[in-house]
């Protein structure tokens, strides 16, 4: 939910031992020539740093056809009813009412039902072991949104303005992309309009708690301006509406609520944090490619998560891989940067693969190369670790 400055690639620079401060290094002159009662009643949400994925993998294969639930169902077990719970929200439905025979605090506790962009509210009578229980989900905007456009039959259970943001991201996505395009290109084109487009809104936490605004696809595309929910469900609704499958998961980045992206390329799943290739500050024109398309290795360090469901350890797609940014030895480093200038690039990204990025091999590859200073953006005491180098001439 929150992005900390601080932490993000952005704000990790330097060459010295730290590898946290900004470091321009000057280069020798050319010559001439980088988000109870018995009455009970019980409420669950979402906490303010927490989010989840939008749906299961196992709801992604359930249809619109939901059972009627305006009528009150019996449920004789706890996995009955946590079953009947998922079912209803993946359907969007909004109310449920169940007559529980075996009723117990313990193993009915909505407490124990998977969090997410919704708050779940229940309320009932008991009478010994049996208990009548109203259910009601009040879903987010962004859920509601992203969920009708995996199942265009659930636009029924949506409001006005909720079908209003839809048809903008439907106007958007032909703008981004085409048939004619791989899932890879498109993925990429969402990517850099998000973040081109977009900016992180650094004033949306205040003393811990997230303004809802912040976490809305309408906002998002109003303001254009929001925390990690918001980039995670606008790329999740334009790659679906692309034709390509897209999550949104939950975790942590640097111990700090988040939402990201998991997407199925040619496949197989990578992760995407769309919120964490953008600068803060914001800088214009400037893109990351950090977090597209990682594996569970790659993402884990600097994100955490406890459900997936599904695994990524494919690496084809992976930014850096996929475009030959890659270097393992001084050699190697040499070998890249000449190319990059022959290129005509004076901002250059790379990956280390087990190797320490130095000041010497740096400074080596750019001597007369008519460039006055560098600056680097990269942890150098992180021999698997992503850089920038930005030139001046």
């Amino acid at each position: 939910m929150k992005k900390n400055a601080v932490s993000l690639f952005i704000t990790i620079f330097g060459l010295a031992a730290s590898g946290c401060s900004q470091i321009r290094v000057s280069l020798p002159p050319v010559p001439e020539t980088a988000y109870t009662q018995s009455e009970i009643s019980s409420v669950i949400g979402l906490a303010d740093n927490e989010t989840s994925e939008d749906t299961t993998a196992e709801a992604v294969e359930t249809t619109a056809d939901v059972r009627d639930f305006d009528e009150m169902m019996t449920v004789n077990s706890s996995e009955e009813f946590f079953a009947l719970l998922r079912e209803a929200r993946n359907g969007l439905v909004h109310e449920m009412h169940l007559k529980i025979t075996d009723y117990s605090e313990e193993y009915y506790d909505i407490n124990n039902f998977e969090k997410g962009q919704y708050t779940l509210i229940s309320q009932g009578k008991r009478w010994g072991s049996m208990a009548h229980m109203d259910y009601t989900f009040v879903y987010s905007e962004s859920y509601a949104v992203t969920r009708a456009i995996e199942e265009p039959s659930l636009a029924y259970r949506l409001t006005d303005e909720q079908k209003a943001v839809i048809e903008r991201l439907k106007a958007l996505q032909p703008q981004l992309t085409h048939d004619g395009m791989s899932d890879y290109e498109k993925e990429l084109a969402i990517h850099n309009y998000l973040i081109a487009n977009f900016e992180y809104d650094t004033n949306a936490v205040v003393n811990g708690e997230v303004s809802e605004y912040a976490t809305r696809i309408s906002d998002f595309l109003d303001t254009h301006k929001g925390v990690c929910e918001a980039y995670a469900y606008t790329f999740k609704a334009l790659c679906n509406l692309s034709g390509i499958e897209c999550h949104v998961i939950a975790g942590t980045l640097d111990g700090v609520g988040h939402a990201w992206n998991l997407i199925k390329l040619d496949g197989n799943y990578y992760h995407v944090d769309v919120t964490a290739d953008d600068p803060v500050p914001d800088e214009a024109g400037h893109v990351f490619y950090n977090y597209l398309n990682l594996t569970d290795a790659r993402i884990s360090r600097t994100h955490t998560f406890e459900n997936k469901w599904y695994e990524c350890n494919a690496t084809q797609y992976d930014y850096f891989i996929r475009n030959g940014l890659t270097v393992s030895s001084s050699a190697e480093f040499s070998a890249f940067i000449e190319r990059e200038l022959s290129a005509g690039k004076t901002d250059i990204v790379f990956r280390a693969v087990n190797y320490y990025v130095n000041g010497d091999d740096i400074g080596s590859a750019l001597n007369y190369k008519g460039f006055s200073s560098y600056t680097i953006a990269g942890d150098t005491n992180d021999p698997n670790g992503d850089f920038e180098i930005r030139l001046t001439r």
